[in-house]
């Protein structure tokens, strides 16, 4: 007898991030296998783009509901949302499985947490590098299995026109990083990016650093452009739309998100898939991205004066650039397409039962 999976998602709205891109992953990989016998629940409203608490309450009687009633086997594509099994008793609960994504599983987690790590049939992770913070720091939880990401199965360029003025404003000579810009998050590498540019201007005067992004720490990060003399280098664009910015990756020289905690980063693909050089750090999961040296560098996310000399060795040296450029775009197509997500995927759901 066929089992039937359900897939309980935060939100598959596009605009919501990471997860929100990996929970649409995964329903594809459902979609294309498991028809007929698969289902979706989502904890965001249609209508809202914030989860409330009512939401939330909701979700949770909806994935009771069904596993009690409709499913065999459950899928979460956050490890927030798979508390919910923790409210079942042990012989009413399905087998699950969880994606885990970076800094929600890395650090301390309290009970309830902790047992819907440890009590999943199946743990997922989008990095080894995540794999192993998420081991060290639960070793009572079992095995961690890896399934690099991708875009989509048939990413595409965006439909629509896309805004001629922002354009206009981005010069040939551009490093463009794209990501939330919170006071939470503050370990991207806005504050490195922006502390190098002064260096990075002595050698290339036109240098632009274009910022991609919504948050609450924007104005701090204007602020210190201001105080290091490079406020009129740095652009500030907040959210764009889809073709807007396509439309930049289009334009711009090359991608730098010197992170220091992602557990994979997209990004990194969206910025490949547009033939783009791309610097990320040593720290976390870019460094299974980028091959240092051949598709981009990897760099020491205190080490400022590092971060301008590749910065300034990608602008400057346009052979170096054009060489990693295609490197960049063999190694997404090669390494990180849907094709692979896909297979990887599947050995995840065979684990589980499906």
């Amino acid at each position: 007898m066929t089992k039937r999976l359900l897939l309980c998602s935060g939100t598959q709205k596009p605009g919501h991030g990471g997860i929100a891109h990996v929970s649409s992953l995964v329903w594809e990989v459902m979609q294309k296998h498991f028809a007929g016998s698969c289902g979706l629940v989502t904890a965001l409203d249609s209508h809202s783009n914030e989860i409330t608490a009512r939401d939330k309450l909701r979700f949770s009687g909806k994935v009771i509901s069904k596993q009690l009633f409709s499913y065999d086997l459950l899928f979460f594509d956050h490890l927030g949302l798979a508390r919910v099994q923790t409210l079942l008793p042990a012989s009413l609960a399905r087998p699950y499985g969880v994606f885990l994504h970076a800094i929600e599983a890395w650090g301390q987690l309290d009970s309830s947490g902790l047992r819907a790590l440890t009590e999943a049939k199946v743990r997922v992770a989008p990095s080894g590098f995540s794999a192993e913070r998420i081991a060290a720091a639960h070793p009572e939880a079992d095995e961690i299995d890896v399934c690099h990401l991708a875009l989509g199965r048939k990413p595409e360029a965006p439909r629509g026109n896309f805004d001629a003025a922002v354009i206009d404003h981005i010069h040939r000579e551009s490093i463009l990083i794209v990501g939330r810009i919170m006071k939470g998050e503050a370990y991207k590498g806005h504050d490195q990016l922006i502390s190098a540019w002064p260096l990075v201007r002595q050698q290339v005067p036109a240098a632009q650093l274009v910022i991609v992004g919504r948050g609450d720490d924007i104005g701090r990060l204007k602020s210190l452009a201001q105080q290091l003399g490079v406020g009129d280098a740095v652009l500030f664009l907040g959210p764009v739309d889809e073709a807007t910015l396509h439309a930049i990756y289009e334009h711009v020289a090359a991608f730098a998100m010197p992170s220091r905690a992602e557990g994979f980063g997209v990004v990194y693909l969206e910025a490949m898939s547009h033939r783009l050089p791309c610097i990320g750090s040593i720290h976390d999961g870019a460094r299974e991205i980028i091959v240092d040296g051949e598709t981009g560098f990897l760099v020491h996310q205190d080490d400022t004066d590092a971060l301008a000399a590749k910065i300034t060795l990608l602008l400057t040296d346009s052979a170096l650039r054009q060489r990693m450029s295609a490197n960049s775009f063999e190694r997404w197509r090669n390494c990180f397409s849907f094709e692979q997500f896909e297979r990887r995927m599947l050995q995840v759901f065979q684990k589980l039962g499906a």
